[in-house]
């Protein structure tokens, strides 16, 4: 459980949350709206894309 803790990839995901919160702090302070989908369909073609592109990557490579 230590060896997973002090990796590269759980580092970069802590890394990316503490950016995610001061952005967002950043937004609010502006009192501007995050960049983020407003319902559940843009949700989804978020994640169309992303499944899109990683289908694409593995069929080329």
């Amino acid at each position: 459980m230590l060896d997973f803790i002090v990796s590269a990839e759980f580092l970069k995901g802590v890394k990316v949350i503490i950016l995610g919160l001061v952005l967002g702090g950043i937004f609010a302070f502006f009192k501007f709206e995050p960049p983020v989908p407003s319902n559940i369909y843009g949700l989804l073609g978020i994640i169309g894309i992303f499944l899109g592109w990683f289908i694409i990557k593995t069929l080329i490579s």
